[in-house]
């Protein structure tokens, strides 16, 4: 597998003259493994992390709702988030630098936080291993996203490479799953 980053790509953009953020550019550099080129990673990286998470939306708590009222308010919670999302989102289609970036994921990772909480207070199903297992999913994906928040923090490449990849694929996957399990907003992509 090749890498999808480079150490001199995370200190090589922003400032003054950074071009502002170009999502179709980005989406048409994804190849068919579904794996980032290194060279538009840093640049839209971020970007493309957070327009994942903003269309896809996908618990266990003391609840035992029924797929239904699984599916049914989860979606809810989707399209609350999804509209929290939005001026986040318009934030990062005007572009910016670097710093900028980083406001963003971390403005988009407090959504996510509030979005995991919502789900897993909604309860799963009882017995339904597939609800449980995609209400794991999303909270390692929060993992991988404090993951890549950290990596930014620290500007630590290495640590970018490999965290921000990671949730990228697992959200990609997950957005999948929550559709096959019959959500309709949650892993939807518009």
């Amino acid at each position: 597998m090749r890498r999808l980053l480079r150490p001199a790509a995370v200190h090589g953009g922003g400032g003054a003259g950074a071009r502002p953020l170009d999502l179709a550019g980005w989406v048409a550099a994804v190849d068919a493994a579904g794996e980032v080129p290194h060279r538009v990673a840093m640049r839209h990286g971020y970007l493309l992390a957070f327009v994942i998470f903003a269309a896809s939306c996908g618990g266990s708590a003391e609840a035992t709702p029924t797929r239904a009222e699984f599916i049914r308010q989860g979606d809810a919670v989707c399209a609350q988030a999804q509209q929290e999302l939005r001026p986040v989102l318009a934030r990062a289609q005007s572009g910016g630098d670097v710093g900028v970036l980083m406001g963003i994921w971390e403005d988009q990772v407090k959504i996510h936080k509030q979005f995991v909480a919502d789900m897993k207070a909604i309860g799963t199903p009882s017995g339904d291993e597939v609800a449980r297992k995609l209400i794991a999913s999303l909270e390692y994906g929060l993992e991988l996203a404090d993951d890549v928040q950290d990596a930014l923090d620290d500007g630590d490449a290495a640590a970018i490479a490999t965290a921000l990849p990671a949730y990228l694929n697992l959200t990609a996957t997950l957005n999948s799953r929550l559709v096959t399990y019959g959500f309709r907003r949650c892993g939807a992509t518009a």
